[in-house]
């Protein structure tokens, strides 16, 4: 055993629950076993504290780290939509530009139009995609409606659950001396998602105008906070 391997094994016994504690994160957060001797050195008047500290640190990369991938598989499905939004909106424009140009240089008889219409709507369906009734949208643009609606509507929800994931982690980070408690990979996570989230909303604006990402309200962060201390506690 050399010198330096002595003096650490006289240390073991003098570590406080939170060094313990801190000792274990950083061998999580690096993909490294533990020593033994954290644990086996330990007085027994620290195992609640120390528990209390693995408790957090396992509530946070499994319980919330759960909640965070779930995020982020939620916000790709928003990218999906907003690059079928885009698709659907530039075709339906295209057709418009073609209905224009059909209008203007075709000039059929008001009855055959009508019969062509019908046609077209129970012998090929799939073209009765931009075929419209007198006074109704057609089906394109109904459709680009109704998604457009749906993203602005569930992306602030993702974003929030997000910001407010990263606010209540600051606070347990606070117990830990201000030692991040995420794995790295779920710190990327966190940033792949915020990112492509901010992708989406600047691209939706182009089409629906300018809207808010708020932060999370008092009743969002005590939700997270209680997910924390229930899995904890377990």
């Amino acid at each position: 055993m050399s010198v330096l391997d002595a003096r650490l094994d006289r240390l073991m016994p003098t570590l406080k629950a939170k060094e313990r504690a801190l000792l274990v994160l950083g061998s999580l957060k690096d993909g490294t076993p533990e020593d033994p001797k954290w644990r086996q050195t330990m007085p027994t008047s620290q195992y609640a504290e120390f528990n209390r500290y693995i408790g957090l640190m396992n509530a946070c990369n499994v319980q919330i780290g759960s909640l965070i991938v779930l995020i982020g598989q939620l916000v790709d499905k928003l990218e999906l939509r907003l690059a079928w939004f885009t698709s659907l909106a530039l075709w339906g424009s295209h057709a418009e530009d073609l209905e224009d140009y059909i209008d203007r240089y075709t000039k059929p008889d008001g009855e055959r139009a009508q019969v062509e219409l019908l046609r077209m709507k129970s012998e090929e369906p799939w073209r009765s995609f931009h075929v419209r009734s007198e006074g109704e949208e057609p089906l394109w643009a109904r459709l680009a409606e109704a998604l457009q609606e749906r993203m602005k509507a569930e992306l602030p929800c993702h974003w929030q659950q997000l910001r407010a994931v990263e606010m209540v982690l600051d606070e347990v980070a606070e117990e830990f001396g201000g030692e991040d408690v995420l794995k790295p990979s779920l710190r990327q996570e966190i940033a792949a998602a915020k990112e492509k989230a901010l992708a989406v909303h600047v691209t939706l604006q182009e089409w629906t105008g300018a809207f808010e990402l708020p932060e999370p309200d008092p009743e969002a962060l005590e939700e997270t906070r209680r997910l924390i201390k229930r899995a904890a506690e377990t």
